[in-house]
Parts: structure tokens; C-alpha cells; sequence
């Protein structure tokens, strides 16, 4: 049972039966209480754990007083979003934990527990189901790291991605771009009849159908052009020609395309 903010004689929340903690093996059985302390605006680490301190001793009074008509609890956690530090004996831990054993020797308490921040913290960095219900706490980390998942390739066949992309660039420059000499109209003028490829040397021309499949691939791949140079083989040189000055100026992206 959860309880709200103002006056909540003692507690937070309560558990009674069997719960899986400290662990699911030695789990405790009883009667429990959770008692949270929150510290709005937190000073020195030193300030912090007097304040912790002070408050528990307030509260263990509550379950001491003779004349309290409050459950006496049989496990008891103090939860608090100071830190305690852990210094032996004189650091603010020791003493939270020094003020529960004196509350056990004079009760029937049977065990207890500390959460301050940093086990509290450890508790939510292994839980995610409960840092994602509470979202408007959300933290810087659990932002990036799902920016970091989304970002991460879903597959390692990085082919298809530079066959779209070729495909993309090579439609892009089909047409000749006459709009800054003036003419808006809308017939276009394909590159492929105002411009001829020329053989520098004669490895262009005398190139073996197996140096360069790159084309094939594209063709297999699904690749259409509304050029006439594709599809036939006097031409289909020149489409070669084509796609290997393209793959050249893309530099390493071309070379891994080369056999």
C-alpha cells in the first residue's frame, strides 16, 4: 500500500507476506514499512546526512513511544535522495545504520534496509521498466542511448544503400539544366543527346565483359533509365563508361565496386 504526501504516521508505503527482497531466495515475511525522506534543496554531503539522520530518529520515535497506537513493523526500509556518506563510524551511513540497530534491539524488528541516492540510483540503472514509466524524470543517458539504437545499422549489406544511391545521382543528371540560360519550359533534353562519350584509350573500349559487372548489378537490382543509351549492346559501352567516370569520382565508394 502507497501512501500520499501529508501527514502518513510513519510511512510511505507499507507490504505485509512474503516479498522477494533482499533477494528472491531469503526474502522477508511480515509486516514492512517504507519511510522516504525527500530534501528539496540539498547543501554539503555533511548537512545532507545530518538532515537524514535527524529525520529518521523523528520517525523511530513515532514506533518507540509507548503511547503510539502505530503497527510495530517487522522489516523497515529508510529510503532518502541525500547521500550518505561512508565514512566508518562518524559518516552519515553509519549512523542511519546505527539508529536502525538501536530501533531493533528495542522492538521486534526483525531486518532493515538503507536506500540513499546512490543505491537508489543503482536500482533504477538496472531497472528500465521503471525509469521509462516516470519519463518526465527521465535522464540525459537514456536519452542518448535511444538515439544511439535508432542510429545503429539494421543490417551490415551496405549494397543496396549505393545502388539507390547511384541510381539517385545518375537520374539526377539525365537531363541537361537550361533553367539559368533562360529557358522554363517543360521539355526536357536528355544528356544522352547533346553529349558523347569517347574512348580515352582503347582499355575503355576493349574492356572484357568481367572487369566491370557493376552494370549487371544494377540492371539485376532493378535498375531502369528512360536513356537510350541502356539496353543494347553498341551502346551499352558507353553506359559502362558512364558508370565507371561516375564510380571514379566517388573515390573509395567507387573502388569497392572494383573487381
Amino acid at each position: 500500500m502507497v501512501f500520499g504526501d501529508g501527514p502518513d504516521g510513519g510511512r510511505e508505503a507499507t507490504f505485509e507476506g512474503k516479498v522477494p527482497f533482499p533477494n528472491s531466495v531469503n526474502g522477508w515475511d511480515g509486516y514492512g514499512v517504507v519511510q522516504a525522506k525527500y530534501r528539496q534543496r540539498s547543501g554539503d554531503t555533511k548537512q545532507d546526512g545530518n538532515w537524514a539522520v535527524k529525520q529518521l530518529k523523528d520517525e523511530i520515535r513515532k514506533y518507540i513511544d509507548p503511547d503510539s497506537n502505530l503497527c510495530k513493523p517487522d522489516y523497515f526500509i529508510f529510503a532518502t535522495n541525500v547521500v550518505l556518506t561512508p565514512v566508518s563510524e562518524k559518516g552519515s551511513k553509519d549512523q542511519v545504520i546505527a539508529v536502525l540497530e538501536n530501533f531493533k534491539k528495542q522492538s521486534s524488528l526483525k531486518d532493515y534496509a538503507v536506500w540513499d541516492c546512490d543505491q537508489i540510483r543503482g536500482f533504477l540503472d538496472a531497472d528500465k521498466d521503471v525509469r521509462e514509466t516516470y519519463e518526465f524524470f527521465i535522464t540525459p543517458g537514456d536519452v542518448l542511448s535511444r538515439i544511439l539504437r535508432q542510429l545503429a545499422p539494421t543490417s551490415t549489406d551496405r549494397y543496396p544503400l549505393f545502388v539507390e544511391f547511384l541510381e539517385k545521382e545518375l537520374l539526377s543528371d539525365e537531363f541537361v539544366n537550361l533553367e539559368q540560360a533562360g529557358h522554363g519550359g517543360e521539355e526536357r533534353i536528355p544528356l544522352a543527346t547533346v553529349f558523347v562519350d569517347l574512348p580515352t584509350h582503347d582499355d575503355l573500349v576493349s574492356m572484357s565483359d568481367d572487369r566491370l559487372p557493376f552494370d549487371e548489378k544494377i540492371r539485376e537490382s532493378g535498375f531502369q533509365s528512360n536513356c537510350d543509351y541502356v539496353g543494347n549492346k553498341p551502346t551499352d559501352r558507353r553506359f559502362r563508361r558512364k558508370i565507371c567516370g561516375c564510380l571514379e569520382e566517388f573515390g573509395p565508394l567507387g573502388r569497392l565496386f572494383r573487381p
